[in-house]
């Protein structure tokens, strides 16, 4: 027979246990999308590369869309690392339309939106990673 207090500590495990495992999905979403955007970012830099006449900056765009395949990778490991899937590699529908339009909009607007997306896509794994790290249990039921 539970006594009121096993009871409690019971259901207190539970509830712990639940919030954890969503808050560690928040984390794996927010992997995912940087995973998504950064493999949009890097199809963009290429686009931009072969649009652009001048070879330096051709240079330049397609050393960028080399790193964001690079940091994509890393973002690979860290969604291996907390046993979580890759996303779906298709592009969506507002994926396409930004490589068609943002190329339209010049260099300039492209790099900044990529810069934006970028910093929010970290900003929410710094945050999931952060909430998680702070729900660790600092006692044992």
């Amino acid at each position: 027979m539970l006594t009121n207090v096993m009871l409690t500590n019971v259901m207190l495990t539970m509830a712990y246990t639940r919030h954890r495992a969503a808050i560690r999905w928040l984390l794996i979403d927010a992997v995912q999308r940087a995973w998504l955007h950064h493999q949009t970012i890097a199809l963009l830099y290429q686009r931009l590369a072969a649009r652009t006449p001048d070879k330096q900056h051709a240079n330049l765009l397609a050393q960028m869309a080399t790193a964001k395949v690079r940091q994509q990778q890393r973002y690979e490991q860290m969604l291996l690392r907390l046993k979580a899937p890759l996303p779906q590699t298709e592009c969506s529908l507002l994926d396409r339309f930004l490589l068609w339009l943002l190329p339209c909009c010049g260099l300039a607007i492209t790099l900044r939106w990529a810069e934006w997306i970028e910093q929010r896509d970290m900003q929410a794994i710094l945050n999931a990673a952060l909430i998680l790290r702070s729900y660790r249990r600092p006692y044992r039921l």
